[in-house]
């Protein structure tokens, strides 16, 4: 009898631990340096995009990526050749005319911001629901507020 009442009360715990519903959010926490350096510029982080480290002496091996970094970001990185630099990607939450995507991308050497710069992309769904970037501008980072809305069509 005592071996009944024991399996009995063994398969209630069962039941009611197993239907315990935890519907907490999850909490997602980004770099606080990050998220302060984006909100003065007026941006919001939607999500973690991408993170690249730059071990020193390798900046040169991405000659065509640094080079569009300098010229469309406007941001130099030759001073930080023989340093590690690391690139971080934040998709926003903000989209602008013309543009459905916006990435702002982060870079620190030493433990401090570097510079910045904003990737502006234009995404068409085909017919088979797959997504396609069919424009995309790299910028300087700018506020959001002063963003030009534009015709990615006529870039």
């Amino acid at each position: 009898m005592k071996a009944k009442w024991a399996f009995l009360i063994l398969i209630l715990l069962v039941v009611v631990t197993g239907c315990n519903n935890d519907t907490s959010e999850q909490v997602i926490t980004y770099n606080k340096d990050h998220t302060r350096y984006l909100e003065r510029y007026g941006w919001n982080i939607d999500r973690f995009a991408s993170e690249m480290k730059y071990a020193p002496e390798t900046l040169i091996s991405y000659g065509k990526h640094m080079k569009e970094v300098k010229t469309a970001g406007q941001l130099d990185l030759s001073p930080y050749v023989h340093q590690e630099v690391i690139e971080t990607g934040y998709l926003l939450h903000e989209t602008t005319p013309g543009y459905n995507r916006i990435t702002a991308y982060i870079l620190e050497s030493g433990g401090h911001i570097i510079g910045s710069y904003l990737m502006f992309e234009h995404e068409l769904q085909d017919e088979h629901g797959a997504y396609h970037t069919d424009y995309t501008s790299t910028e300087p980072m700018v506020h959001s507020s002063k963003v030009v809305p534009q015709d990615p069509t006529k870039k």
